[in-house]
């Protein structure tokens, strides 16, 4: 708590905060920045490679592996910034606005201050995440001032970073307005939709489609989440799922469980199944998947040099040749 902190500051000039490299230290990590940054203090993060914890590195690697590590340890705000990169693609529109959200949500948290320390590490934050989400930082101080003013407890803020606790609430950065289902790619949304509505299918996707072949990162990570509940024995509907979704996820998901269009159909009209829908999906998403793996072989011979790299070069033409015979069969797969 703060009287460690204080008591801290009267033992060193730096603090150096150690975790374990698994997934527990991580949290830890998040939930002592949460402490640490409100305090004008020279903290550094270092997380142990390898899932280590540090009495097995020390006693695997030794005391100068340590101490090299320590000499090496980041900002702590570097190191948010790194694990929302981890989190969220920021090549994405709605990863970055994800991004922009948990960092700028945090930094919303630090204390209001006039002193030179904490004021110059927000801004330079808000400087990196602008320069690595490629958005004017102008963008990220309007939202950051809007930030300041909010009543969200800062564990959450930090926590929405891992996607484990309640997010902070919807924040906008202009052009990262909350993600709506008409905004997916058609696949990504026909694919949930179907999920979503007949959960029984996702054991059938589960060797067949990765949530890296999806465009978008909410239905990766609704998809993720279905997985994930499969994993641990429990069916992968919308309630059971929705706990592993942040707010703007499972608002997506509810929008998407609903029907197009609520009117009835004819009486001798019947809606194709979600089974036979899955079908045309996966035919879709398979050639899809092969004509970027074209997309890429081909961008790689175009920047081979034939010449100098002429092994290189014929390895990635014979590659593409035998990439282009193996166009997906599109008979239709029955999910049963």
């Amino acid at each position: 708590g703060d009287d460690h902190i204080a008591g801290l500051r009267r033992l060193g000039d730096r603090v150096v905060l150690v975790f374990d490299g698994d997934e527990a230290g991580r949290k830890a990590a998040d939930r002592a920045l949460e402490i640490f940054l409100g305090h004008e203090i020279d903290t550094r993060v270092l997380t142990l490679p390898d899932g280590l914890d540090p009495c097995d590195f020390l006693l695997d690697r030794g005391g100068d592996a340590f101490r090299a590590l320590v000499d090496r340890a980041i900002d702590p705000l570097d190191y948010v910034i790194d694990r929302a990169a981890e989190e969220h693609d920021f090549n994405s529109v709605e990863g970055a606005r994800r991004a922009a959200e948990s960092v700028v949500g945090l930094l919303g948290r630090l204390p209001k201050t006039s002193h030179a320390g904490l004021d110059v590490k927000a801004a330079k934050a808000l400087d990196q995440l602008a320069n690595r989400l490629r958005l004017p930082v102008e963008e990220l101080q309007r939202l950051h001032a809007r930030s300041k003013n909010l009543k969200t407890s800062s564990r959450a803020i930090v926590s929405n970073i891992v996607g484990d606790a309640e997010p902070a609430g919807p924040l906008s950065v202009s052009g990262f307005s909350a993600l709506r289902a008409g905004d997916l790619d058609p696949l990504d949304r026909e694919l949930t939709r179907i999920i979503l509505n007949d959960p029984s299918v996702v054991s059938f996707l589960a060797t067949r489609v990765t949530p890296e072949s999806l465009r978008d990162d909410s239905p990766r990570a609704i998809l993720r989440a279905c997985y994930d509940s499969l994993g641990e024995g429990k069916p992968a509907t919308f309630d059971s799922i929705s706990f592993r979704l942040d707010e703007s996820t499972r608002t997506l998901a509810a929008e998407l469980l609903l029907p197009l269009d609520s009117s009835p159909l004819p009486e001798a009209v019947q809606p194709a199944s979600w089974r036979d829908r899955l079908a045309g999906v996966l035919e879709a998403l398979a050639l899809r998947d092969w004509r970027d793996r074209l997309r890429e072989l081909k961008g790689a011979i175009e920047e081979t040099d034939a010449a100098t790299q002429a092994e290189d070069y014929q390895a990635l033409r014979r590659e593409y040749l035998r990439s282009l015979n193996q166009r997906p069969n599109t008979r239709r797969t029955t999910a049963s």
